[in-house]
């Protein structure tokens, strides 16, 4: 049976209701629902609704017993015709793409075992980039209100899980023109030969049509303690027999920052011991590091040595949370530009969410923050900037809502980031004008001047004076301050 995809917006339940509509020709007899989203069972009232979808926010997507869940539910009722899901809860899946594929996966072995339709329904809203990409992949076909449209670039599991790159990306080809199954010169049995690969300086495409087996990704959360998950959901450990689990994480995430560029060894031992003057001593250290971060990851090819330099071999589509944080915080902005302050405020606290603590909390500040180059501090400090406009963004959200305590409280959250963020302190200022709190804000003005000029900062020269100043008008200004 099909696995569909339903792509729109849960504002346009007349695109909603068409789509499934045109594909059901009007009878929803046999149909399932999993929802938990107003709009969807809104649009559907006759359907009966089987769970709701919130279930599957945090679940095991590789549990059997999720799968026996819904095998449940769909044995419970005779002669199903299609599962219906709604996938509003992804969002607040941290691995959204790798959950989606995840689940794409589960239900095409549900499809094939009970012979079920199986359509999931995406809020285009609530998709970042990682998660649009991961649909394209996922889905056999797609839903709109003229049809179903077969998806050019999926890929039977068992292509996806073990062909080469070569065979893949002939089966697509085929596919999108099937004059090409039978040219000979595709049909080549010298399999990825004379293949190039574009060099490190030229950008890489981070999503693609092929997908790459979710069980040789990693999954890499580095805000807050360093966190890594090999395959499906395995956490490493870090403490393997004779290793120092600080100097295999410091080893990992100092090379994670190289990216693709490999780190010569001198450099990887003056970051790991800076005090340690003896150059042998620091190269045994290393080697012995070496060895015991490649049992951590699982493997000799987890850690590459190219002459006399090292590089991670970061599997193809792999996950790191500093992207998606950054996508979901574009996305939030760009909903609550557009006036959508409820689509907004669920993008924000799912990216609030994902910013567990500075990037690589945790590890030691001489090793981190060190002079001779820096490879974690101007990133630290770009991201916390970032997780402290998340919070007053979020604030001008619920303020616009009304929700004005909740918006202090992120106000507050924000100041924790950097007291003289001037957004930040703004912010704050509308916050307690809304309340119609002044001696809060006589508190909080002289809490700046405190804090500005212990920065060596005069408050004058500052945007949060002149925000001050034009809000309240000079002469209730000056009595404020008085």
């Amino acid at each position: 049976m099909v696995n569909f995809a339903l792509i729109c917006s849960y504002k346009d339940e007349e695109f909603l209701k068409a789509s499934l509509e045109t594909h059901f020709d009007g009878d929803f007899s046999g149909c399932l629902l999993i929802a938990n989203y107003s709009a969807v069972t809104r649009a559907f009232p006759q359907m009966p609704r089987m769970m709701d979808a919130g279930m599957l926010e945090g679940a095991n997507l590789a549990d059997s017993t999720l799968y026996e869940t819904i095998a449940d539910i769909i044995g419970s009722h005779e002669k199903p015709r299609a599962l219906i899901v709604d996938m509003a809860w992804i969002i607040n899946e941290p691995w959204g793409g790798s959950a989606i594929e995840a689940w794409a996966e589960l239900i095409e072995k549900l499809a094939s075992e009970f012979e079920i339709e199986f359509i999931s329904l995406y809020d285009q809203e609530n998709l970042v980039e990682e998660d649009l990409a991961a649909v394209l992949r996922s889905h056999r076909h797609f839903l709109a209100p003229s049809g179903h449209h077969v998806n050019p670039y999926w890929l039977p599991p068992e292509l996806a899980q073990n062909a080469t790159t070569d065979t893949q990306l002939r089966f697509l080809l085929e596919r999108a023109v099937p004059d090409y199954a039978d040219a000979p010169a595709l049909n080549s049995p010298l399999e990825g030969a004379a293949r190039g690969t574009a060099p490190d300086w030229v950008p890489q495409a981070h999503h693609h049509g092929v997908a790459p087996p979710l069980h040789n990704r990693w999954h890499i959360h580095c805000l807050g303690e360093l966190k890594v998950f090999v395959g499906s959901n395995e956490p490493v450990e870090w403490r393997v027999s004779g290793s120092s689990p600080t100097k295999s994480k410091l080893l990992f995430a100092y090379l994670l920052t190289r990216g693709r560029r490999a780190a010569h060894n001198d450099q990887i031992c003056e970051i790991l011991w800076p005090d340690c003057g003896n150059v042998k001593e620091k190269r045994h250290r290393l080697h012995h590091t070496i060895s015991t971060l490649r049992k951590t990851l699982g493997g000799t090819d987890t850690v590459l040595l190219d002459g006399e330099s090292y590089r991670l071999n970061i599997p193809a589509g792999s996950w790191l949370d500093m992207e998606r944080f950054e996508q979901l915080c574009r996305r939030g902005l760009a909903l609550f530009k557009h006036g959508d302050l409820d689509g907004a405020l669920k993008i924000y606290l799912a990216a609030e969410r994902l910013y567990a603590g500075d990037l690589f909390d945790g590890l030691p500040i001489e090793n981190t923050d060190y002079d001779l180059e820096d490879w974690c501090t101007s990133r630290r400090r770009w991201l916390s900037s970032m997780a402290a406009k998340l919070q007053y963004d979020m604030s001008k959200v619920l303020r616009q809502k009304g929700r004005l305590n909740d918006a202090l409280s992120h106000c507050q959250q924000a100041l924790i980031h950097d007291p003289m963020d001037d957004n930040a302190n703004i912010e704050m200022l509308e916050v307690l004008l809304a309340q119609g709190r002044l001696d809060a804000l006589v508190r909080h003005y002289k809490h700046f001047e405190y804090v500005a000029q212990d920065n060596g900062v005069e408050p004058e020269a500052t945007g949060f004076y002149e925000a001050f100043h034009s809000l309240l008008g000079e002469r209730s200004a000056s009595k404020v301050r008085q």
